[in-house]
């Protein structure tokens, strides 16, 4: 899979050989280091030594060296032929030697000498290599190492370095649908980023071992995704050595999203210690009450190379231990072994739950186990409903985006249109974009079934047309809504006032907006949502009345979860501009630049307006 990244990285490793005579590349396994170096292999026009090192070697002393000598003699045999015998001499002499041998040797100009994986070597072969880097002065010959990480201690601290990272989810999801061309759905390229944890390579690999109908995500995903073996490979390198006694542990854990440590224990009398030591080594993190295999690859091969026959005996244990301790691990592990008509809408009541715990993605695990275990999608539209805004008010719009499709089919017409409202809020926040059609985006029946949801519709449309400065659009969808008042939900209702507030601060007229501001004062926020709170906001904004708009935001925020970062994200933005109308320009420049974008962004929330407030920086800063 070539990407950007990897281009770029060719570059800097580039830019580092033609300024040093040596470089490390430093990488976690699957970050693309072997690729990279394979590339500089390949390259025309240089010659390449490239030097073959198996751990094993490691327990020889000084086998590293030799291997790398014995690799530079196919470049000059003679000046190479130089004695390793440590005898009476220290590691520094024989560095020195080899040292002298380079220098002295009949080298090609451009020549390149490669050695992977230079930290599994012996340890003295790593400090008389690291010793001969760091004086490398010949401009013929350039060197270039890998090493999984170098820390100040390293052998070869003091290298120039090109540290590898592991791409943000969202960036490897750009990239999967880019090398997919088109056949690869958003929620597969979700999946398997998260899988794939920031590795370029092992996205490529989940990629490739996915079905056909997994890859279009038509049905119920795959948890956890099935992996070939080059993929399992990958995994038990970054799981690393690991205790027999520890096995056990980890084959609980990959049947399941999470694990309840409470009743883990009767299996395992000794778990506790064990957790805490695969914790230290960052492959399980531990959750409230709950832990996982923090690595989903390690989860993946771990979970796939244990036979079904002993896959159905765990679960079946680990049923009857979570019954009266964890019901959400009791549904998970008993809809391996017995399945009956609640199944499903249980097990998508837990996944709600855990993405409301803030655990999105064993929260989806979870749904995405319930739509295997229904006939249709249709069983679960209504929960599906409520699923979709949990993970859009988190950030989540990839998944929140697929469960709205599926309830946006349900046959009862007030789930359909909660599903479509829910749907246009989405793609507003994502795009900015709404449907063409002003006023028919519903249908005479479902005007007549469920004039409540539609009425819900017709507002929130409304108020996103106030958002775009439409207003003749927004007004006459508030009118037809208000035909349907005596339906008007809690919601709606809030919804009604929300574009009133709009509308009157947009012309200029205040009296509607202070008076909501008056009742917010007296009877606080209880029963307010986070909708009506921000056209309020914006309303106090729009009408000059700063310091009001400010407490409005206070409110939000002490209402709305950390977490919701669909409500914190447009909150910084409107506390941005407030600062900007109020003239409190270096208050403003600091809001502005603490907006997470980019990498550090869970999601793309309202570029429209990251757009504005990052042009107004721009002339601020003249």
């Amino acid at each position: 899979m070539s990407s950007g990244g990897q281009s770029e990285n060719i570059g800097r490793l580039n830019a580092l050989l033609a300024r040093h005579g040596a470089a490390v590349v430093t990488g976690e396994v699957g970050l693309g280091a072997t690729q990279l170096l394979t590339e500089l292999e390949d390259r025309p026009g240089q010659r390449t030594v490239s030097i073959p090192y198996h751990r094993v070697e490691a327990t020889i002393r000084c086998s590293g060296l030799e291997i790398v000598v014995a690799g530079l003699k196919a470049l000059d045999a003679a000046a190479f032929d130089v004695d390793l015998r440590l005898g009476d001499r220290t590691e520094l002499d024989l560095a020195e030697d080899v040292l002298h041998a380079m220098h002295t040797a009949d080298i090609a100009e451009g020549t390149v000498l490669v050695i992977p994986r230079a930290d599994a070597m012996d340890t003295a072969s790593q400090s008389i290599l690291g010793h001969i880097l760091r004086r490398l002065s010949d401009s013929r010959l350039r060197v270039v190492i890998s090493t999984r990480e170098m820390t100040e201690e390293s052998p070869f601290s003091g290298i120039p370095r090109l540290e590898l990272r592991p791409m943000a989810r969202q960036d490897l999801m750009a990239l999967a649908m880019r090398s997919a061309h088109g056949q690869l759905s958003e929620e597969s390229a979700a999946l398997a980023a998260r899988a794939a944890a920031g590795r370029p390579h092992a996205l490529q690999l989940i990629i490739d071992d996915m079905t056909p109908s997994h890859r279009e995500g038509q049905f119920a995903l795959p948890v956890p995704l099935t992996i070939g073996a080059e993929a399992a490979a990958m995994a038990r390198k970054i799981l690393g050595d690991v205790d027999v006694a520890v096995e056990p542990v980890l084959k609980i854990l990959a049947i399941a999203p999470l694990t309840s440590i409470g009743p883990l224990r009767r299996e395992i009398p000794e778990v506790g210690e064990l957790l805490s030591d695969l914790e230290s080594r960052g492959v399980v993190v531990r959750h409230g009450p709950y832990a996982y295999i923090a690595e989903e690859l390690v989860r993946a091969t771990v979970h796939w190379s244990m036979g079904s026959k002993e896959r159905s005996a765990l679960h079946a244990r680990l049923s009857e231990y979570c019954s009266g301790a964890s019901a959400q691990m009791e549904h998970w592990h008993r809809s391996f072994a017995l399945v009956d008509d609640e199944t499903a809408s249980l097990l998508a009541r837990d996944g709600l739950s855990l993405i409301t715990y803030d655990l999105l993605d064993a929260g989806i695990d979870f749904v995405e186990r319930a739509l295997s275990l229904s006939s249709t999608a249709d069983e679960l539209a209504e929960l599906l409903v409520e699923i979709a805004e949990a993970l859009l008010t988190r950030g989540d719009f990839v998944f929140a985006a697929r469960y709205i499709q599926f309830a946006t089919d349900a046959a009862a017409p007030a789930v359909a249109v909660r599903a479509r409202t829910l749907g246009v809020r989405l793609t507003f926040i994502r795009s900015q974009a709404l449907p063409t059609r002003l006023i028919n985006n519903w249908s005479r029946a479902e005007l007549t079934a469920a004039p409540r949801e539609v009425a819900t519709l017709l507002l929130s449309l409304s108020l996103l047309h106030c958002q775009r400065r439409e207003l003749a659009e927004a007004q006459e969808l508030l009118a037809t809504a208000e035909g349907l008042r005596v339906h008007f939900s809690d919601e709606a209702l809030l919804l009604a006032d929300a574009v009133r507030m709009a509308l009157e601060a947009e012309r200029g007229n205040d009296e509607f907006v202070v008076e909501k501001f008056t009742a917010l004062s007296e009877q606080g926020g209880e029963g307010l949502s986070p909708e009506y709170l921000l056209s309020l906001a914006s309303s106090l904004m729009m009408t000059e009345h700063y310091a009001s708009a400010q407490a409005s935001l206070h409110v939000l925020r002490e209402m709305a979860p950390v977490k919701a970062v669909l409500w914190w994200v447009q909150a910084q933005y409107l506390e941005a501009e407030i600062a900007i109308r109020a003239g409190n320009i270096g208050h403003a420049l600091g809001l502005i630049e603490s907006i997470p974008v980019g990498e550090e962004a869970r999601a793309e929330i309202r570029r429209d307006r990251q757009l504005v407030l990052q042009t107004w920086r721009l002339l601020m800063l003249g």
